[in-house]
């Protein structure tokens, strides 16, 4: 059978662990080892540089971390243990009491040490205190910008919302629309056959009467033009019964020509009644055009919205008020014009100012002409009778 493998930290003979690995062998070592790591965040000054005062670091020199440039990896000795770099290279060792180096508890006491590591220690503070408040500005920039991406959001769903129910709005005013228009447009048609079918009636009416018109004016022409030739063997005949024959011809010339004054009277009167009836059917006719228009207007109105019908009185409203201002403003404009007529003949009229205001003084006086006798109104001294 195979052995079972155990870990090598496991005595074999007794099961027990084996802590010996992690047993602390030398106090002072482990002392001086932990010192050291607490002292890798800052350099540990070259004792030569700071007797000469020649040794200047900044705050990035002063304070660096493990991972800086000057603290990277501890370098192992032989024996496994890592120690610690200086500045220049040098592994920090523990070194005896007794030699030139300075020991880490005289380096925590030195005053040097102490202010580079205050001044660390600030930097530090500066530095994570201007980091905060950069994570706050950060913070509130963020919610900022947030709030108005969700005020954005909102007004462009408004924004579709609205553009929604406006192209809603649209749609059903032209459906509405072009179910009204085809109603119109068939009852225009409609009215139009109608009419053309009265139109229809009243010429074969008309063409009926006006043959039976042809027909009696063809017969009064057959009966003249026997007459006629009745006239034209009376004028040939010269007969004893010529006095008798002319008398009955003079007389059935008056009768012709009484028939064609009768007949043209009654041929005007005809005309006139077929006019006049004409006239009274296209009155009805216009009538029921009318009366169907105004009939299928109430009933298209009826449908059409109330808003609608409110603009259209509104609209007629306006214009009717519109045509009145229209009137006034003329009125006006005549009234202007005869003001400036008489404020200009005004200022052509008016006198100067210096004579309007002292009358007394700048008397009018009529001018003396050559032809004019001079009349001296002198006041005369009267004396007094003592």
């Amino acid at each position: 059978m195979a052995t079972k493998l155990q870990p090598p930290h496991v005595d074999s003979k007794n099961k027990k662990v084996d802590y010996s690995k992690w047993e602390r062998r030398n106090k002072k070592k482990s002392a001086q080892q932990k010192n050291i790591e607490t002292i890798l965040w800052t350099t540990v000054p070259d004792p030569n540089a700071a007797s000469n005062g020649d040794h200047q670091s900044t705050g990035a020199e002063q304070c660096l971390p493990l991972s800086s440039t000057t603290a990277r990896r501890l370098p192992n000795d032989k024996s496994g243990k890592s120690h610690p770099k200086t500045a220049d290279g040098n592994t920090l060792t523990s070194t005896p009491y007794g030699s030139g180096k300075k020991s880490i508890a005289e380096q925590k006491t030195d005053p040097a040490f102490i202010k580079k590591k205050d001044n660390n220690t600030k930097t530090l503070k500066l530095l994570l205190n201007s980091k905060g408040k950069a994570v706050k500005e950060l913070e509130a920039l963020c919610a900022l910008v947030q709030e108005r991406n969700q005020l954005l959001a909102q007004e462009i769903r408004d924004t579709d919302k609205g553009s929604v129910q406006s192209a809603e709005e649209y749609l059903d005013r032209h459906e509405k629309l072009g179910t009204s228009i085809s109603a119109f447009n068939d009852w225009s048609q409609s009215q139009i056959t109608e009419a053309n079918d009265e139109l229809k009636e009243t010429e074969e009416v008309s063409k009926k009467s006006l043959s039976a018109l042809q027909r009696e004016l063809s017969e009064i022409h057959a009966k003249l033009a026997n007459a006629q030739a009745e006239l034209h063997t009376l004028k040939t005949y010269k007969d004893k019964e010529y006095p008798v024959k002319v008398l009955i011809i003079t007389n059935i010339k008056r009768e012709i020509e009484k028939l064609e004054e009768t007949q043209q009277d009654e041929y005007e009167d005809l005309k006139q009644l077929c006019q006049n009836e004409t006239e009274t059917q296209a009155e009805r006719n216009l009538q029921r055009r009318q009366k169907l228009l105004v009939a299928t207007v109430k009933e298209n109105v009826s449908r059409v919205p109330h808003v609608i019908r409110l603009m259209a009185s509104d609209n007629v409203t306006m214009k009717a008020e519109i045509e009145f201002f229209k009137k006034e403003i003329e009125k006006q404009e005549e009234k202007n014009d005869e003001l400036t007529h008489s404020i200009q003949e005004l200022r052509l009229s008016r006198k100067s100012v210096r004579e309007e205001i002292f009358e007394d003084v700048f008397t009018k006086l009529d001018k003396c002409t050559p032809d004019m006798d001079v009349v001296l109104n002198i006041p005369k001294e009267e004396w007094l009778p003592i």
